[in-house]
């Protein structure tokens, strides 16, 4: 089974990771005060295996929901949006 390391980037002005970014998952809350039906924001991930083989997926967070591009050695990762 490959190794693997995950990357997340995302706008922390409008978001806070609930839990670790080097995983394959990730939850994110909407920060206090920031309107999330107002908002459209990139979320993206790189996952590199052993041979250093890097899939990368760039997601757009808008109202309408999450759409995701990838570019992919491995396969699709999860990610949640909560709004608390």
């Amino acid at each position: 089974m490959s190794n693997l390391t995950y990357a997340w980037t995302f706008d922390t002005n409008v978001f806070t990771a609930v839990g670790a970014t080097n995983l394959s998952t990730l939850v994110l809350s909407v920060n206090t005060g920031v309107d999330i039906n107002l908002v459209v924001s990139t979320i993206g991930l790189t996952v590199t295996n052993e041979e250093g083989c890097k899939s990368t997926m760039e997601c757009y967070y808008s109202p309408e929901g999450i759409e995701c591009g990838i570019t992919s050695c491995a396969s699709p990762m999860n990610l949640t949006v909560i709004n608390d």
